[in-house]
């Protein structure tokens, strides 16, 4: 499609009677992409029933493709996290939990931290995520999607400061794209993929 300067859009996400195809197409492409992630995926019932139970025809937040993307995943990963009373919120925090799930047996595994103790180890990343936090929120209440290189350039150096792989842990909660700079020099771009995490 093409935008006409000066034009109206009004964005209107996924119809009610498409949602439920929409969450059995990406759960069976999630299937095909990541056969081995989870121990015993979802049965074609256990889908229909989390889908009826959540009432995503009719439940305004999920009309967006990223919360109707977010059920998929949980539905494929978590199924026991979701009920009828699941919120946009919620659908973030379980999101973030099953990130944090995911890097702790990556951590698990790394020879930088693996010789820690599961409790040390969590205990840094949250540590860290707290420094994440404070520098996304002040870069959203500047209206700013992306950090700034220092704020980049001092997450880096808290991973080092504890002991934790920092591709790693950049790469589990935020998204990285390059872009040219002045100078023709690739930069690389950090932002979390939703301001709403």
């Amino acid at each position: 499609m093409q935008l006409i300067p000066g034009t109206y859009y009004r964005v209107v996400g996924i119809p009610m009677g498409q949602r439920e195809d929409f969450l059995h197409r990406y759960l069976d492409e999630l299937h095909k992409a990541c056969p081995g992630t989870t121990p015993t995926p979802p049965t074609t019932d256990d889908i229909n029933q989390c889908i009826k139970q959540l009432d995503v025809e009719r439940k305004e937040h999920f009309r967006l493709h990223l919360n109707l993307s977010i059920v998929a995943i949980l539905i494929y990963s978590w199924p026991d996290k979701m009920n009828r009373n699941t919120t946009q919120t919620e659908l973030y925090y379980y999101i973030h939990e099953l990130t944090l799930e995911k890097l702790e047996k990556r951590l698990n595994d790394n020879d930088l931290t693996k010789h820690f103790a599961r409790r040390k180890r969590l205990d840094k990343v949250e540590n860290w995520l707290s420094a994440l936090y404070c520098d996304m929120f002040i870069a959203l209440t500047h209206d700013q999607l992306t950090l700034q290189e220092e704020s980049v350039n001092k997450l880096g150096s808290k991973c080092v400061k504890l002991d934790l792989p920092p591709d790693e842990m950049m790469a589990a909660f935020m998204e990285t794209r390059t872009i040219k700079g002045l100078r023709g020099v690739d930069l690389d771009c950090y932002s979390v993929p939703h301001k709403g995490f």
